[in-house]
């Protein structure tokens, strides 16, 4: 085994496929700017499931195969409005869409993290070998990281499938060898921990013996994991390359990103919003991960099978993630991606490798670990807290400049905003468009923004089309004042009426694009870009 896996063409088709996806979603998700076409993107529909369940509706998903984190994300959201944001769930929910769902998410993701360390723990005890506890601790991880995000993209058979043969690998790659009882106990808190999510994987268990039957054919098992790594990636391959290639004919047609118009390969402007926004919110945890790829650069050269194998499971990981992260600010995305590496360093105290270099102490190791698990985290929930007390203010003055709109204006939320878009497109579409759901979620909308707003048949005709705009045009008359709420920047040519806006307002931390009024004319304060284009 360790002979097989020191062979560097044994894991060279883990990186290949990664590789490929890093580059065309690195282009895809900084060119979009949050405007996702097609996609539709199950984190919104989690947040929305939870707020459905926090508010009493019935959904009709008791036997969803996520309840169980859906009932803890709905817990977390009970807690963090009761601490943050005070008032109507309704009201709020959309207010802070953000700010709750990456809390959220953020709280699953610590929660996981939690359980498989204590996993690794519960096997480092039972054998007494720090070094094999630890690196069975990262298979752990990595397994449970996997079902946390892989459920985006596949079915969950493949999945448990994937999760076993990935605990059995990294820990034979380990010990250099099957260890039959260790093993059984690993694999045990790992169906623990998938059952506790996933209650549809029960059927799925049979895969199990199938996995350990071939503990004896070391070679056999490992080169499954490849196939099935490999699977996780490819699996949406055709979808992700025919958005790829709407995006470069576009560009070889000189209509500019996804027909935007703009010059240029990148939205290079777009790029380095982005990655101010990472350093800005992610620094530490950015830190993190790449003092553990400098540690793992270190060993580049080690004959320690048990590397190569930590180091591709890490990749594939790594790439499964990245591939499915549409967002261009990443929210959820580098916290994944920091606390699978410095596991990987955290596996190098074992014994032997420690002893030549002595560096890569434990304590080293464990000085990484908190940086990125507990001081990225505390920072970004003071940043939380300090954002809510000064939203308060925030608040009043969006609801009282909005409150001038409501006889005014016909109020809608833009294309591209997901706080105010998908509160009614996900409340049916994860539901089963179930019409609790949405009537709970229009009049949620209303008592936040007031107005109309288009039914979910209308969103389901016209809003989903990939490269469509919205026309609100047939709900308003010629001469009615139009409003388009974001929470994103806009400018005069992002409305999406057939006309050009009149004029670009701000109240708090919402844009207000106005159509046939000017902000004058309805008792709203001129938005800070539009006052500095005037004055030029």
């Amino acid at each position: 085994m360790q002979k097989a896996l020191n062979r560097s063409r044994s894991i060279g088709p883990l990186f290949v496929v990664p590789a490929i996806y890093v580059f065309f979603e690195s282009v895809k998700t900084v060119s979009l700017k949050g405007s996702f076409g097609e996609f539709v993107d199950p984190d919104a529909a989690y947040y929305i499931a939870c707020v459905n369940l926090l508010a009493g509706n019935n959904l009709h998903f008791v036997l969803h195969p996520g309840i169980g984190i859906i009932y803890f994300g709905a817990a977390v959201l009970a807690i963090a409005k009761a601490a943050l944001y005070p008032g109507w769930l309704g009201a709020q929910a959309l207010l802070h869409f953000d700010e709750l769902a990456q809390i959220i998410r953020l709280s699953l993701v610590l929660a996981v993290a939690a359980a498989t360390i204590g996993a690794g723990l519960i096997v480092l005890r039972g054998t007494r070998d720090r070094g094999s506890g630890i690196a069975l601790q990262l298979g752990l991880f990595a397994t449970a990281a996997a079902l946390t995000y892989g459920g985006r993209i596949m079915p969950e058979s493949l999945l448990i499938a994937i999760a076993i043969v990935l605990v059995a690998v990294t820990y034979s790659a380990v010990r250099g060898e099957f260890t039959r009882r260790r093993f059984d106990v690993a694999a045990g808190v790992l169906v623990g921990i998938g059952l506790s999510t996933k209650v549809l994987f029960a059927p799925f268990l049979l895969l199990y013996p199938i996995a350990a039957g071939l503990r004896s054919r070391a070679q056999t098992t490992y080169w499954i994991c490849v196939l099935l790594s490999l699977t996780l990636l490819v699996w949406p391959l055709h979808s992700e390359l025919a958005v790829f290639g709407t995006y470069m004919k576009d560009i070889v047609r000189h209509r500019g990103p996804y027909g935007s118009g703009l010059p240029g390969f990148l939205d290079f402007d777009a790029a380095a919003v982005a990655l101010t926004n990472l350093a800005r919110d992610y620094g530490i945890q950015i830190s993190a991960a790449f003092i553990s790829f400098v540690v793992a650069f270190t060993f580049r050269r080690s004959d320690q099978g048990a590397f190569r194998i930590l180091l591709a499971v890490t990749v594939v990981l790594c790439g499964s993630i990245a591939m499915i992260a549409k967002q261009y600010t990443a929210y959820y995305l580098v916290p994944g991606l920091a606390m699978v590496p410095f596991m990987v360093a955290l596996a190098f105290t074992r014994a032997p490798i420690s002893s030549k270099f002595g560096f890569v102490a434990w304590r080293f190791c464990a000085a990484v670990l908190i940086l990125g698990c507990v001081a990225g985290p505390a920072k970004q929930a003071w940043g939380w807290y300090k954002g809510a007390l000064s939203q308060n203010a925030d608040e009043r003055r969006v609801v009282s400049g909005l409150a001038k709109l409501q006889a005014a204006c016909f109020l809608a939320p833009s294309y591209s905003v997901g706080m105010y878009n998908y509160p009614i497109v996900f409340g049916f579409l994860y539901g089963a468009r179930l019409d609790d759901q949405v009537a709970f979620f229009d009049a949620a909308l209303k008592e936040a923004f007031g107005g109309m707003f288009p039914n979910y048949e209308y969103f389901e005709q016209k809003v989903f089309r990939p490269g469509a705009m919205v026309d609100f045009n047939e709900f308003v008359g010629p001469d009615a004042c139009a409003a388009v709420v974001s929470s994103y920047p806009l400018n005069r040519d992002s409305a999406v009426f057939r006309e050009r806006a009149t004029d670009l307002c701000k109240v708090g931390r919402l844009n207000i694009l106005l159509i046939r009024r000017t902000c004058e004319e309805v008792d709203l304060p001129k938005s800070e870009v539009q006052t500095q284009v005037q004055g030029q």
